[in-house]
C-alpha cells in the first residue's frame, strides 16, 4: 500500500499550484492512496 501526502504550506509558498491549490488560503493537506485522493483539508487531525 502506497500513501502520498502533499502539504502546501502557506508560510513557505507565495502562490498555490494549479494541481494543489490552497483551501481557504491556508496550509492545505492532500492525502492520496494509489491514484485516488481524499478531499483537501486544513486540519492535520483529519489526515
Amino acid at each position: 500500500m502506497q500513501i502520498t501526502v502533499v502539504v502546501k504550506d502557506k508560510k513557505e509558498l507565495e502562490n498555490p499550484t494549479k494541481e494543489y491549490p490552497f483551501k481557504g488560503d491556508k496550509t492545505t493537506f492532500y492525502v492520496c492512496q494509489g491514484h485516488v485522493c481524499k478531499p483537501p483539508t486544513n486540519e492535520l487531525g483529519e489526515v
